[in-house]
């Protein structure tokens, strides 16, 4: 946890100080096995917690798989402290049309409307007593690796629902999202 804290900020200082969040894009012929393991080493380090994914991404994906991994085990890190840990994570991960979309699902209070625009801001925290072991800069570190790739995250939530972080972008280096432009 503390690699990961430590990895996190400084990604932080890098994007502080004007530089891209560093990412190697490469063909990933199986980035369904590598988001695998990251959904079992969370499942062991919480085993009261049910995580359901269902990964399906066959064939090649332009990514850097290391971050994606981050960007999952973040997202799941999140699930896990402000979900209800009485049901399961949903992680679904596909490709489809030229795009592959990850998404990760938990039940729980939704996020009140008013702090959805700051879910992605650094050093932001719910005030939760969940956050206690975080720095606040999880979600702003998915969000830049998501633009890296480039791609989008968003949120959705609502009590019915359950709160849904959805990361999208193109399977292959060459091929930006409609309405994105890389820069």
């Amino acid at each position: 946890r503390m690699a990961g804290l430590l990895d996190d900020l400084v990604d932080f200082a890098r994007g502080r100080s004007g530089q891209q969040l560093p990412v190697a894009v490469e063909p990933v012929p199986d980035l369904a096995n590598a988001l695998s393991t990251v959904v079992e080493e969370m499942q062991e380090a919480h085993p009261h917690q049910a995580i359901d994914a269902q990964i399906d991404i066959p064939g090649v994906v332009h990514c850097d798989v290391v971050r994606m991994q981050q960007l999952l085990s973040n997202l799941l890190a999140n699930a896990v402290a402000y979900g209800d840990s009485r049901q399961a994570i949903q992680v679904v991960a596909r490709t489809d049309q030229g795009t592959a979309t990850l998404c990760v699902t938990n039940q729980g209070n939704a996020i009140a409307p008013e702090l959805m625009g700051k879910l992605f801001d650094p050093y932001w925290r719910a005030d939760s007593a969940a956050a206690g072991a975080s720095l606040g800069l999880g979600l702003h570190i998915c969000t830049q690796i998501a633009k890296a790739h480039p791609g989008t995250l968003q949120v959705q939530s609502s009590p019915d629902t359950g709160t849904c972080f959805t990361v999208v972008w193109p399977v292959t280096s060459r091929a930006p999202l409609p309405g994105h432009t890389p820069r």
